[in-house]
């Protein structure tokens, strides 16, 4: 392990956790910057949420080490439990006592001494001074995830772990809260590491992404540069809106409807395309036809087709109001290229004459 990682709030390296046959995390590494929010995104079952509990210690890794500002809490034969690992956990259905108030949920695990006055701070942090005599249930859903983010600053952890913690709210108060949030984090300048497979969200809180597929993180960064620099077409696609098509790269180009573009590459190419990076203009000889619209208010979603059975999506300003059939122009600021999978090579052929290989079973 590199010294680097030795005193970042959190680290995770070569982790690996099965459940029977199924593989929930293969090589799984990932390393957070102090006092910032790093965000675990990916689809429903890829291991984002077993990965959190690993670094919580609710769950035992198979194999690989876990470091919390420079101690190691999960290694061979080192496991620390939860309890002392200086992580807080903000779970996804909050997890209140409901028989405690405010106060008594807040100070829950905490040292008699100056437990009054922390449970006072953090309440005053997150903008629920006055309520420390509510009960959970006298609580909006806003509120009580706002407790259960007060509960796991109050000890002053090194890190805070989040899992899905907006998931279980409306849409108009997910974006409200989650900006609050991150208010408070900042506020605080707690280390926070996030999951979610909501890419909205993600993109819109994190200070840095950590894209996750298949049990293993496979990009991380700050969100713009992985949105703008995806590593590969599976990122791409995933992180947003893509069209894709195959083109061939020759003579360090590549040539498409609406352009020629530079590469280094040669040969089939797989050529992605941003609908922001699309702009449409009407245009009676142009080459594109519109074929679908959607109207947004603030701007229009068109799918325009091209020569080449290539269809592309732009997204535009609402005007001027486009309709299928409509003969446009097309114009495309930039694109990425990829390249295309190569398929395995086919076994070799058997020669004629060549006695085949018997079968043979071997009884149970």
């Amino acid at each position: 392990m590199n010294s680097s990682a030795d005193h970042r709030p959190l680290s995770a390296r070569a982790l690996h956790k099965s459940f029977d046959a199924t593989v929930a995390l293969d090589d799984f590494n990932l390393e957070v910057e102090s006092g910032s929010l790093l965000t675990v995104l990916g689809p429903s079952g890829v291991g984002k949420t077993t990965a959190l509990r690993i670094l919580a210690g609710f769950e035992m890794p198979d194999s690989g080490t876990v470091r919390v500002n420079g101690q190691t809490v999960n290694g061979p034969g080192i496991f620390v439990p939860p309890e002392r690992r200086q992580v807080g956990m903000v779970f996804q259905d909050y997890a209140l006592f409901p028989h405690l108030n405010v106060a008594r949920n807040v100070a829950y695990g905490l040292d008699a001494r100056h437990r009054d006055l922390r449970v006072s701070q953090v309440l005053e942090m997150v903008g629920l001074a006055g309520f420390e005599k509510r009960m959970p249930h006298e609580l909006s859903a806003g509120q009580q995830q706002r407790v259960a983010l007060a509960r796991a600053l109050a000890p002053g952890p090194q890190v805070i772990l989040a899992d899905e913690p907006f998931s279980n709210l409306d849409a108009a108060l997910r974006k409200r809260l989650r900006a609050e949030v991150r208010s408070i984090l900042r506020e605080a300048r707690t280390t926070t590491i996030m999951v979610t497979h909501d890419q909205e969200e993600a993109l819109a809180v994190s200070d840095q992404l950590a894209l996750m597929n298949e049990g293993r993180v496979v990009q991380t960064g700050p969100p713009d540069h992985v949105y703008r620099n995806p590593a590969t077409s599976w990122v791409a696609e995933f992180l947003g809106d893509a069209d894709f098509f195959d083109a061939h790269a020759k003579g360090g180009r590549i040539t498409t409807p609406f352009g020629t573009f530079p590469t280094t590459r040669s040969g089939k190419v797989k050529v992605m395309v941003r609908p922001e990076s699309v702009t449409v203009f009407p245009h009676a000889q142009g080459v594109a036809v519109v074929t679908y619209r959607e109207f947004f208010g603030h701007d229009q979603l068109l799918s325009v087709k091209l020569p080449g059975k290539i269809t592309l999506r732009a997204r535009c300003w609402p005007q001027p109001a486009l309709a299928p059939g409509d003969r446009v122009a097309v114009s495309v600021d930039g694109i990425h290229i990829f390249d295309e999978p190569q398929a395995p090579p086919a076994p070799p052929e058997t020669p004629p004459g060549t006695p085949l290989p018997q079968r043979v079973v071997i009884p149970r």
